[in-house]
């Protein structure tokens, strides 16, 4: 999937289990884009979902990698 400038905002599954390992060492959201190479807002929206006791996402690929 690219969005309308061109960039790719699919993010890998393996990426998302590393977002999760972030948030479970309670790192925040911008630390987490840091360690993990995304941009902050991806890692916001996830970090978000964390926050309201939501992990599912971190198993699940993204529409894309289903195809």
């Amino acid at each position: 999937m690219t969005g309308s400038n061109g960039h790719n905002y699919i993010i890998p599954i393996e990426k998302k289990k590393e977002m999760l390992q972030c948030f479970l060492a309670g790192h925040g959201y911008k630390r987490t884009a840091t360690i993990t190479g995304l941009r902050q807002y991806q890692v916001r929206y996830y970090s978000r979902k964390f926050r309201s006791g939501d992990t599912s996402w971190a198993d699940k690929p993204s529409r894309s990698d289903a195809l």
